[in-house]
């Protein structure tokens, strides 16, 4: 089995300039590595964000809708998640891209100012 590591992100509040720093911990390191970045969206799309996530999540999205609820502006919010580039296809029988994680992670390593690489490994355990 392979043992991966695991990546802890802390963002601390952003600042009236949407600037925000972030600490990045690895399981296998004790030291953190810290950044400082500008948000590659605005904190008011933050929420929108969570719920794509969190609709791209269940095995049965986009089969069973997750992302837009009842009484949701369905153009509004599908034109927004495209806005982000977090959705593939078109506003009928599109849904959020299944790498939005991917993708926002992106986001997030291109807006960072890390001043070291990040570096970790992996190693195989026994079964």
């Amino acid at each position: 089995m392979i043992d991966l590591p695991t990546l802890t992100i802390y963002f601390d509040p952003p600042d009236s300039r949407e600037r925000t720093s972030l600490k990045l911990i690895f399981s296998e390191n004790e030291t953190p590595v810290t950044s400082s970045l500008s948000l590659p969206f605005r904190l008011v799309q933050i929420p929108l964000i969570l719920r794509a996530l969190n609709a791209r999540q269940y095995d049965d999205y986009p089969d069973r809708e997750r992302l837009i609820k009842q009484g949701d502006d369905r153009t509004q919010i599908i034109s927004e998640v495209r806005a982000l580039d977090l959705w593939d296809g078109n506003d009928e029988t599109g849904s959020v891209a299944a790498d939005v994680h991917v993708r926002l992670g992106r986001m997030l390593a291109s807006a960072a100012d890390l001043q070291q690489p990040l570096q970790c490994s992996y190693q195989e355990r026994g079964r």
